[in-house]
């Protein structure tokens, strides 16, 4: 069985929100389990998004990147409607897949 760990960006009152990941309230964690062609989804937490706190100097601040990380270290993939410039730098630094969701 193989287990993926979920981060869905969510607004205050649990619906998604078109605000950069970052930026988010909280974040609904789920595990996701794959064995063969079946698929078993679990919640775990909502977690404070803490990373909102930072204060960025320019947009695309790596410190706000070093703090969204810092929430979510146990977290494969990060799902939101939006994500900012450092999309780019949890593509390349990290082993965490950001997904955009339509």
């Amino acid at each position: 069985m193989h287990k993926i760990r979920v981060a869905i960006g969510v607004c205050e009152d649990d619906t998604l929100c078109m605000s950069h990941f970052g930026d988010l309230d909280y974040y609904m964690i789920y595990d996701v389990y794959v064995e063969g062609g079946d698929i078993d989804f679990k919640f775990v937490e909502k977690r404070l998004d803490k990373a909102k706190e930072v204060m960025e100097k320019v947009h695309g601040d790596p410190n706000k990147f070093k703090a969204i990380i810092n929430v979510l270290p146990d977290v494969d993939v990060f799902a939101g409607l939006m994500f900012g410039p450092n999309i780019r730098l949890i593509l390349s630094k990290t082993s965490k897949m950001p997904i955009v969701l339509k």
